[in-house]
């Protein structure tokens, strides 16, 4: 936090860099109710929500976080405003950040408007693959978006670029159990053919969800130490 109050305002490049960071390391992992306000409060007005938007609202370095937040701590009548904007703003960033910000959505009531954004001619291939990256990581809804994702892989797999349809396999790379390691390996021993050349990522990502789940119970045991 002193640091953040440091570079806040600063001209320098390097600055603005580290206070956008800082910022967003304090919202999305360290979860600052002050860090989470700041940002919420700027995306409504960059985005113009129930009002009129503000172009200088918000740093393109904090479109990510700042949509995240607005996401998660907002209601479907923002989900639904970004989706509409997405279609009127030509901001490549703004794309990019506003995909992997949906991903991170965190209602389980919500996610068949997101999910169905990733099929829709409305999203770009590759901003459907980050989407897909960050909704198979984000905790508490991973498992729904990894169902929706089995259910739907022939339809994901013709919308994703294809030179990174061999990458599938890393979707699950935030899996750690054994109950995900399994239904990895279902998933690609059903539908192998649809994904030529995935077999190196299928390794790696087998290989660090048995490292994962190998490694858990002393992190668990670890994390209760130091609780007491």
């Amino acid at each position: 936090t002193p640091a953040l109050r440091r570079s806040e305002g600063s001209t320098d490049p390097d600055q603005q860099l580290l206070h956008a960071e800082l910022l967003s390391f304090l919202a999305l992992v360290a979860r600052d109710p002050a860090a989470r306000a700041t940002l919420h409060r700027q995306a409504l007005a960059f985005t113009g929500f129930e009002r009129e938007a503000d172009s200088k609202a918000l740093n393109s370095d904090l479109y990510e976080a700042a949509l995240t937040v607005a996401l998660q701590d907002g209601d479907e009548r923002f989900l639904r405003h970004l989706i509409a904007l997405r279609k009127e703003l030509d901001d490549p960033k703004f794309e990019g950040a506003s995909a992997r910000a949906l991903g991170r959505v965190q209602d389980p009531v919500l996610l068949p408007l997101v999910q169905a954004l990733v099929l829709s001619p409305d999203m770009g291939s590759r901003e459907a693959f980050d989407l897909l990256q960050e909704a198979t990581a984000t905790a508490g809804v991973q498992q729904h978006n990894w169902r929706w994702l089995v259910q739907n892989f022939p339809a994901v797999i013709t919308k994703i670029p294809g030179q990174w349809r061999r990458q599938t396999p890393a979707l699950a790379r935030a899996f750690c159990s054994s109950k995900g390691l399994a239904e990895l390996q279902s998933l690609f021993k059903r539908h192998a053919e649809l994904v030529p050349g995935y077999q190196r990522s299928y390794d790696q990502t087998v290989e660090r969800l048995r490292l994962c789940i190998a490694l858990r119970p002393r992190g668990e045991a670890l994390a209760s130490h130091l609780r007491k």
